[in-house]
C-alpha cells in the first residue's frame, strides 16, 4: 500500500516507490513458498481422492505414510520426504469431506419444542 499511496505524490519513477514495491513482491514470493504448498496439496488431493481411494482404500496410503515418517531425521528435505505424507494425510481429509470431518460429531440433544 505505501508504494501507491507513494506514487501518487511523488510518482512512478521515484526510487523509494520502487524499492517498496519490490520489498512487497519478495515478501509475496516469501509467502507463497512458505504457504501454498499446503494449499497446493490440499487441491490436488481434493481432485485425486475420490478416484484414488475407492480402488485402494486408505490402508496402503496411511501403511506409506508411516513407513515414510519413520525414516525421518533432523536433516531431512521437506518436499520430498515431508510433503508427501501430508499429502496423503490431505487425501483422507478430502475422502471424508474435510478436516473439519475428522473430529468426532457428538449429536446436539433434541428437544420437543425446538421449531424445526
Amino acid at each position: 500500500m505505501y508504494g501507491f499511496i507513494r506514487a501518487a505524490s511523488t510518482g512512478w519513477r521515484d526510487g523509494v516507490t520502487a524499492g517498496s514495491f519490490a520489498v512487497a513482491l519478495a515478501l509475496l514470493a516469501v509467502f507463497l513458498v512458505v504457504q501454498v504448498p499446503m494449499t497446493l496439496g490440499t487441491f490436488a488431493t481434493s481432485r485425486l481422492a475420490p478416484r484414488l481411494l475407492p480402488r485402494t482404500g486408505a490402508g496402503p496410503l496411511v501403511v506409506a505414510a508411516a513407513f515414510r515418517l519413520s525414516r525421518l531425521d533432523a536433516a531431512t528435505p521437506y518436499a520430498p520426504h515431508l510433503l508427501l505424507p501430508i499429502l496423503i494425510r490431505l487425501t483422507r481429509a478430502a475422502r471424508v469431506g474435510g478436516a473439519a470431518d475428522l473430529s468426532p460429531r457428538i449429536p446436539a440433544p433434541r428437544r420437543d419444542d425446538q421449531v424445526v
